[in-house]
């Protein structure tokens, strides 16, 4: 994707998820001066061109983590973060965290990315930094470093579709946990069986033994 908004916009400035180094694409800044098409086949490509990548050294702690959310917000009181969940709709364990701060008598402008998909009512203003949280977040996995691709994608997918951001993370975040839930019932019972049965754990053990698994 990058390749191709490189050789349609040669003058557009763009950095590819990560470099050649041992440093990783770990949030994504948006200025609030981006500029927003509804174009069809270029709406897309603007929005991506207007993600800029945080190329750093992950954080190994949840601690240095904030540090560097705090380091690459503007100026004033950090405020609770906006929940994205990912436009693919099977995705409930992680999600996009936006950032951003408030100031007093605040003449920044809204967001024109946030203002898009949440309205007035809850839009930042001024720049805002994107990272990716979720179930189980270590923050120096590579798991939880920000495609610039998905996180523009997603953003188009919520302007495109009139979703309701709220509702979606409130409606995933029910079948993540409910899903986790179910988990633990499985392991519940199955932890029954072999307490009322010695003899299933016995005979699995040695299935294990004779397959050599």
């Amino acid at each position: 994707m990058y390749e191709e908004i490189k050789k349609a916009n040669p003058e557009w400035l763009l950095n590819p998820k990560t470099e050649a180094t041992n440093k990783a694409c770990i949030a994504v800044k948006l200025s609030d001066t981006t500029t927003i098409s509804t174009s069809i086949t270029q709406g897309l490509l603007l929005l991506l061109a207007n993600l800029n990548p945080i190329n750093e050294t992950r954080p190994i702690s949840d601690l240095e983590a904030l540090h560097v959310i705090e380091h690459h917000l503007p100026q004033g009181e950090a405020q609770p973060p906006l929940v994205l969940f990912p436009r693919r709709q099977d995705i409930n364990d992680w999600y996009f965290h936006v950032h951003h701060t408030s100031r007093c008598n605040d003449d920044c402008r809204f967001h024109p990315v946030m203002l898009e998909i949440f309205g007035k009512q809850r839009c930042p203003h001024g720049d805002i930094l994107v990272v990716k949280d979720g179930t189980g977040y270590i923050p120096d996995s590579p798991e939880f470093d920000v495609d610039c691709e998905e996180l523009g994608r997603t953003l188009w997918w919520y302007i495109r579709s009139g979703i309701n951001p709220v509702q979606e993370a409130s409606e995933r975040r029910l079948i993540n946990v409910q899903g986790m839930r179910d988990i633990d019932t499985m392991y519940d019972r199955i932890s029954q069986m072999l307490a009322t049965n010695p003899g299933a754990n016995k005979a699995k053990n040695n299935d294990i033994t004779m397959t050599g698994k």
